[in-house]
Formats: structure tokens, sequence, C-alpha cells
């Protein structure tokens, strides 16, 4: 059985080419649970927004303390938010990486 946590933060200003990695290293000693979850705009490109699920209370108050802190020359923004914003989030990666849900979007066809 999955223990789960309740404890959940959102990443706002961040660069656009903040990799996963980038964030998990940015919130300094803090035990992450799954993955960072880059949000997507609605051209599949990153918004500058991620959201993490946190181990506990101590992770939560450590990823708080990085808040306004700098990534790439930007200052990064870290709210605590709930289970159902980071679902949300998750399971709209989870749909955009699913086959039957690709689409390729183009332009500047010739008629």
């Amino acid at each position: 059985q999955k223990m789960v946590t309740n404890y959940h933060i959102k990443l706002s200003g961040l660069p656009w080419k903040a990799t996963e990695k980038e964030i998990a290293e940015f919130l300094v000693d803090c035990e992450i649970v799954g993955n960072v979850v880059i949000i997507n705009n609605e051209t599949g490109r990153p918004s500058g927004d991620a959201v993490v699920r946190l181990l506990n209370k101590v992770d939560l108050e450590r990823a708080l303390k990085c808040n306004k802190k700098h990534l790439h020359d930007r200052f990064v923004v870290i709210e605590e938010t709930n289970n159902e914003t980071y679902s949300k989030h998750i399971q709209n990666v989870e749909n955009i990486e699913t086959e039957e849900n690709a689409f390729i979007h183009l332009k500047g066809l010739v008629w």
C-alpha cells in the first residue's frame, strides 16, 4: 500500500528551460515524492509553473524557505497547494503521455 502525503507546493515564475532535475535541486534538502510535474500551457510548452509532492511537513517548511530565491536569474514564487491541484496537473501530464491523446499542431500548410 502506498503512503499518501498531503504536502504539496506550486512553483511559479520558473524559467521555461528549467528541468525537473534543476527544480528538484533548487528545493534544497527536500524529500520529493514522485516526480516534479512541470505544467505546460495549451500549446504544450512549459508555462513557468510546476507542482511537487513532498514527504512531510519538515520538507514543506524547507521548500517554502526557497520562496523568491533565483533559478536561472528568475525569482521563483513557492506556495503551499493542495492534493486536488497536484492531482489535476499530474493527471493532465499522464493524459498527454498516452498514445490515444497525442496530436500534432501543424501551421503554415499550403492549400
